[in-house]
C-alpha cells in the first residue's frame, strides 16, 4: 500500500504539469519608426513629414549668372537667376522666383551671421533665392515683390529651408533672424480699375480694358536693428535650444520677448 503510495506522489505532479496551459508564443516587438534628423520633440513641423506634392522645389538646381553684382547700402554681393524656381509650401500654396531675380543667398540680416553662417550655403540657397524674390528690396521692380503678407512670405521661407536639408534649430534661427530684424510690409487687397487702350485711328471707338492693380503696399521698418536684434538672437537661440519648439511655439516665444514688445509699444 505504501509503495502504491509512493508511487502516485511522483506521478500526481506530472499530471498537474498536463493540465497547464502553455502560453503561446508571442511575436517580437515591432520595431518603431525611424525618427528624423530634424525633427523637434513634439510633433513633426510642416515639411518634416512627408506630404505628396508639397514641400518640394520646382527647377532645381538654382541657376545664377555668374557675375556678382553689389548694390549700394546691401552688405552682401548678389547674383541673377537665369531661370524661374518654384516652391509648393505645406499648405499647397505656390511661390515662384522668376527669371531675373536678384540674390545674395542669405536673405537674413548681416548682423545674423554669426548665429547662422555666412551665405550660399548649398542647403539653404535655393529658400534664400525664393525669398529674395518676394522681400529682398534689389527685385522692387519685380513682378512678386511684396505680393503677400510678411509673415507668409517669412514662413515660406522656414519651409523652404527644411526642405533644402537645413536642421531645424538652424532654420528656426534664421527664420528668428528675418521675423526680428527682416522687412515688414502690409499688403492691402487689390483693386480693380478702367482704362483705356489706344488703338490704331481707323478703329470706331477706344477699347476699354479692366485691369488689376497691384496690391497698395505700406512698408514698415525692421522690428529690431543693430544690438537690439543681435541681443534678441542670441536669446531665441537659448531659448530653441532648450525648448526645441514647433514654429507655431517660436512664434509665441518671439512675441514676448520683452524687445518686441517694447518695439511694438513704441510703434505709432
Amino acid at each position: 500500500m505504501a509503495s502504491r503510495l509512493f508511487g502516485l506522489w511522483l506521478v500526481l505532479p506530472l499530471i498537474l504539469l498536463g493540465c497547464v496551459t502553455t502560453p503561446a508564443p508571442q511575436a517580437p516587438p515591432k520595431p518603431k519608426p525611424a525618427i528624423p534628423v530634424n525633427q523637434p520633440k513634439g510633433k513633426l513641423d510642416a515639411c518634416l513629414s512627408p506630404k505628396d506634392g508639397r514641400c518640394q522645389f520646382r527647377q532645381l538646381p538654382l541657376d545664377v549668372a555668374a557675375d556678382f553684382v553689389s548694390f549700394p547700402g546691401q552688405e552682401y554681393r548678389y547674383q541673377r537667376m537665369v531661370r524661374e524656381l518654384g516652391f509648393v509650401d505645406s499648405n499647397g500654396q505656390d511661390w515662384i522666383a522668376p527669371p531675373g531675380t536678384w540674390t545674395d543667398g542669405a536673405t537674413i540680416p548681416g548682423i545674423a551671421t554669426p548665429f547662422v553662417g555666412g551665405p550660399r550655403n548649398p542647403r539653404y540657397i535655393a529658400a534664400a533665392a525664393v525669398h529674395d524674390a518676394y522681400c529682398g528690396v534689389v527685385n522692387a521692380d519685380g513682378p512678386v515683390y511684396h505680393s503677400r503678407p510678411w509673415p507668409e512670405v517669412h514662413r515660406m521661407f522656414y519651409e523652404g529651408l527644411l526642405v533644402g536639408g537645413t536642421p531645424v534649430a538652424r532654420a528656426q534661427l534664421m527664420y528668428a533672424a528675418v521675423w526680428l530684424g527682416g522687412p515688414r510690409w502690409t499688403v492691402k487687397p487689390n483693386r480693380q480699375f478702367t482704362t483705356q487702350r489706344i488703338v490704331p485711328a481707323d478703329a470706331p471707338v477706344f477699347a476699354p480694358a479692366v485691369l488689376a492693380a497691384p496690391p497698395a503696399i505700406s512698408v514698415e521698418p525692421p522690428l529690431l536693428e543693430g544690438a537690439a536684434l543681435e541681443a534678441a538672437l542670441a536669446e531665441v537661440k537659448a531659448e530653441i535650444a532648450a525648448e526645441q519648439p514647433q514654429i507655431g511655439e517660436l512664434d509665441a516665444i518671439l512675441l514676448d520677448l520683452p524687445a518686441v514688445q517694447e518695439a511694438d509699444a513704441a510703434a505709432p
